[in-house]
């Protein structure tokens, strides 16, 4: 028995459809975003060598900052005065440097050159080479590269190449130098006005962490060159001494090995024993690997470390392969700016970690987990009754 009001159809009533919280402008933000990092990316991505040159700029900058400090503790007290003088040493030192030693040791790669296949031939000649001919055929390799269809006849392409390098290497220099002079002027000023910009409770915390980055880099820089020069000049009194020809080239280049961490005082060390041992023979190669090995000891145990001891102190794993990715990024500049670069986030890193500890009320240094153990009672709260 149907009651006088019309039965309702559940079919035919309209659908209540809830209003969907992702707008147009939601959309358009997330699509922006995504769009703004891959241009990031991209951008990245295609300005290594721009990216390395500014880092390099900033490593030279930190390094002459230092000697511009030195000067006004020395009572130069206007800036401006103190950096001209910094980069008139430099530059007076550097011409000092050239005219002393650059003709001399062009001369001698000049005889290096010349009497190169005079060398190749010895060592062809050696018993260590026939007995890596016969099982490698060494003299067949080096016969199709020196044909006349090989790569030794096509000096033209290589030379006008090299020519090329040489003149990117002149502009890239001059480059990183002007960086540095500006930042040397206006960098300090813009660091000041970027932290002027901060809060005033995370203020500290980033000059703290600017700080550390900065005596840590221009410890590390200073330390380095004072090792390169070390080197070099060992290196090139001691092949002197055993009258080694074009021993100023290559204890030049036993320096700038040391610039390389890890990998670049070996490499120069196989390169020069090899140029002793064809130009004075078993015995003079002897020596010099002797020596090589004995002051990679030196260096790697009591000299970088007393040098080092103030400075940047890293894993020599974490190292390694900072000087491997950063090699792979941008070549040798890479490697040459891969440790101060690897400390400086090192310090950057521990700061985050130490900021997390203040967060969460735990101890700031030592064993965390050693010390919870030890007084549960001081970080650890019981749950309250019911």
């Amino acid at each position: 028995m149907e009651s006088g009001e019309q039965r309702r159809d559940p079919a035919r009533e309209p659908v209540s459809v809830p209003r969907s919280q992702v707008t147009t402008k939601t959309v358009l933000t997330i699509c922006s975003a995504v769009l703004g990092f891959l241009a990031l990316i991209y951008l990245l991505w295609h300005s290594v060598l721009t990216l390395t040159l500014t880092v390099v700029a900033a490593l030279l900058a930190v390094a002459l900052q230092h000697a511009v400090e030195r000067l006004q503790s020395w009572g130069v007290t206007r800036r401006p005065v103190a950096i001209g003088l910094t980069l008139v040493l430099v530059f007076g030192l550097i011409a000092g440097l050239f005219f002393l030693l650059i003709p001399l040791t062009v001369e001698q790669v000049r005889q290096l050159v010349d009497r190169l296949p005079e060398y190749v031939e010895r060592v062809r000649a050696s018993a260590a080479f026939r007995w890596a001919d016969a099982r490698m055929g060494l003299e067949e390799r080096l016969s199709r590269l020196g044909g006349s269809n090989g790569l030794l006849q096509k000096a033209t392409e290589p030379a006008l190449r090299a020519l090329g390098n040489v003149l990117k290497g002149v502009g890239t220099v001059i480059t990183v130098l002007v960086l540095a002079i500006f930042m040397l002027f206006y960098g300090g000023r813009l660091v000041r006005g970027l932290l002027a910009e901060a809060l005033p409770e995370h203020r500290e915390r980033y000059e703290r962490v600017l700080g550390k980055a900065y005596r840590s880099v221009g410890g590390y820089l200073s330390g380095l060159a004072f090792i390169a020069l070390i080197n070099a000049t060992l290196a090139s009194l001691f092949l002197a001494i055993l009258r080694v020809p074009y021993f100023l080239p290559l204890g030049i280049l036993s320096g700038l090995g040391s610039l390389i961490p890890l990998v670049g005082a070996t490499a120069a060390g196989v390169l020069l024993s090899l140029v002793a041992l064809a130009t004075g023979g078993v015995s003079d190669g002897a020596l010099t690997a002797l020596y090589i090995t004995l002051y990679q000891q030196f260096e790697n145990h009591v000299l970088g470390p007393l040098v080092y001891k103030r400075t940047v102190k890293l894993n020599p794993l974490v190292m390694l392969l900072g000087v491997i990715l950063f090699a792979d990024l941008a070549g040798l500049v890479g490697a040459l700016i891969a440790v101060p670069v690897v400390g400086a986030g090192q310090i950057v890193l521990r700061e985050l970690l130490l900021l997390r500890r203040e967060h969460l009320h735990l101890p700031l240094t030592g064993d965390v987990a050693e010390q919870v153990r030890r007084e549960p009672r001081r970080f650890w709260r019981r749950p309250r009754r019911a």
